[in-house]
């Protein structure tokens, strides 16, 4: 099923400097941005691990990116944090 990947959903962490801020010792295990995470992603909802590839039934879409033009427009309201 396309788009209900673990990857693709808003509660997946995957990028490294993200997981080293929310996983205390983290960068201690060779840090996120080598091997140590492999092909995972940190899922908020479990609490764990899981496969990108993997999907549940708790998947909620990650909302699309707010263009930079739009984002200026606004004041600054969308912007990504």
């Amino acid at each position: 099923m396309i788009g209900r990947r673990c990857s693709d959903c808003r509660r997946a962490v995957a990028d490294a400097t993200e997981l080293e801020r929310e996983i205390a010792g983290f960068a201690i295990l060779s840090s996120a941005f080598g091997s140590t995470a492999g092909e995972t992603t940190l899922c908020r909802k479990r609490g764990h691990f899981v496969a990108r590839s993997g999907g549940c039934d708790s998947f909620e879409p990650t909302p699309a990116p707010v263009p930079a033009q739009t984002r200026a427009r606004l004041g600054g309201l969308g912007e990504s944090r």
